[in-house]
């Protein structure tokens, strides 16, 4: 039996969803998709390095 959270076998399936709005020419769509990306990558980055700092620097104050 695989362990939880493991992929098996080799099919990867990608499913992409097309909400309303995103109508356009497909490469117009993915240039606007790659750099929203980008984008919530960059704020993950930020995020998670403010979560790796010390608890002082997050405004904790331990007793």
């Amino acid at each position: 039996m695989p362990a939880p959270g493991r992929c098996v076998g080799p099919e990867v399936v990608i499913e992409v969803v097309i909400k309303e709005g995103d109508a356009g020419p497909f490469e117009e769509t993915m240039q606007r998709l790659v750099a929203q990306l980008d984008e919530q990558k960059a704020e993950a980055a930020s995020l998670g390095a403010a979560i790796a700092g010390s608890p002082e620097e997050r405004g904790y104050v331990g007793s």
